[in-house]
């Protein structure tokens, strides 16, 4: 019999015990209880401790270094690999849930599948050999030949993201992985994005905006900055305004074939009080967590919060797209400036019931989005 396979990958130095982000909650909520239906979650870059023993401290620094630069990222990729080859079968549906820079480690694993295949179970000598010549460049020759003889080629059902972050290696020479912009391979695609979102670090990778006629593809900007989309600012006693990408995440998922447990769902979603509906429908997560604080972390008036603003401050390598539409690399101030918000992407309803609401905590009117909706570029 198939089965839905989830794979859920965490988001920068988070791990359930320190908060609940909307890739914990999503796997919380899972119906792990058939066996029609199986999960696997990993906690964020930063988190996992380095490959070979070593003393406390240095097993600290390590885990640091990882959180500043992934250095550790291959073995993120890799480890969900292994996983999935041994217990992928023939007829399984794929789900790849992320958040942050868990997110772009499911873009890199759903592009290491579309490159080389997925080995076949008890090949596990074989992964490093897999991992080298998937990030190896104009090497399709050979990619075509590992799959032909060693691995087999699957679909990616449903590749579902929270704020994508790709912030790989060093920032003068970050890594960029094969097929993460696009990916033939994936059969849906969702991205929940940041609207409010302002610090150089966290620049929007947003998917092509020319999928193959055969994909379907959401990109939605949200309310909030970066962890109040994938979560994370608030207490396990509620979700905040990332209530609103996960429910819409939740519909997603489950429009492609997910099982989720309701009880946890209105545990989470109704934990206020009061007899949740039968039916949990994003217009009332919405109408219940709209009026949430966001959060901008350049006006936190900490050290960490004068660490980003010095940062905003220093000119950076940045790519941009010039006249003629092709891509050139300056170095410029950031200068805390509004994400670009392309014609190719969505805006949620939330945005504008959340602008023209006077309960929020400060007057809301984002600069980077129009004053007044387009109805071809609003949904729910």
């Amino acid at each position: 019999m198939s089965k839905n396979i989830v794979i859920c990958i965490d988001g920068t130095n988070n791990d359930p015990t320190r908060g609940r982000t909307n890739v914990s909650r999503f796997f919380r909520m899972l119906d792990k209880s058939a066996s029609d239906q199986i999960g696997y979650y990993q906690p964020g870059i930063g988190t996992l401790d380095p490959d070979n023993p070593a003393g406390r401290l240095r097993q600290t620094i390590r885990r640091i270094w990882d959180l500043a630069t992934a250095s550790f990222f291959r073995r993120h990729v890799t480890s969900a690999y292994r996983y999935l080859m041994q217990v992928y079968e023939p007829g399984d549906r794929l789900f790849l849930i992320g958040f942050s820079r868990g997110a772009y480690t499911c873009r890199v694993l759903a592009g290491m599948i579309h490159k080389v295949g997925l080995l076949y179970r008890g090949q596990e000598e074989m992964v490093p050999f897999a991992w080298e010549i998937y990030r190896t460049r104009r090497n399709e020759e050979s990619a075509g030949r590992f799959r032909r003889y060693y691995s087999r080629r699957i679909d990616i059902d449903f590749l579902g993201v929270w704020d994508t972050v790709s912030s790989i290696g060093s920032r003068f020479r970050p890594k960029v992985f094969p097929s993460t912009f696009d990916n033939p391979s994936v059969c849906s695609f969702r991205h929940a994005v940041a609207l409010d979102e302002r610090r150089a670090a966290y620049g929007t990778n947003l998917w092509t905006d020319q999928p193959t006629e055969s994909q379907s593809v959401k990109q939605v900007w949200f309310a909030g900055a970066h962890a109040d989309i994938g979560g994370g600012y608030t207490a396990d006693t509620s979700p905040g305004l990332g209530a609103i990408p996960l429910l819409w995440m939740i519909c997603e998922a489950k429009a492609a074939g997910l099982n989720f447990l309701h009880q946890e769902e209105a545990r989470l979603f109704w934990r206020d009080g009061g007899h949740a509906p039968d039916e949990i429908t994003i217009q009332a997560v919405t109408e219940r967590f709209i009026g949430y604080e966001s959060h901008d972390e350049l006006t936190r008036p900490d050290l960490l919060g004068a660490l980003w603003r010095f940062v905003e401050r220093v000119p950076l390598p940045r790519h941009y797209k010039n006249d003629a539409g092709s891509w050139e690399k300056k170095w410029r101030p950031h200068r805390g400036a509004p994400r670009f918000v392309p014609g190719h992407t969505m805006i949620h309803h939330s945005v504008y019931l959340r602008m023209a609401q006077n309960s929020t905590p400060t007057t809301y009117q984002p600069v980077n989005i129009p004053a007044t909706p387009n109805p071809e570029r609003v949904c729910w």
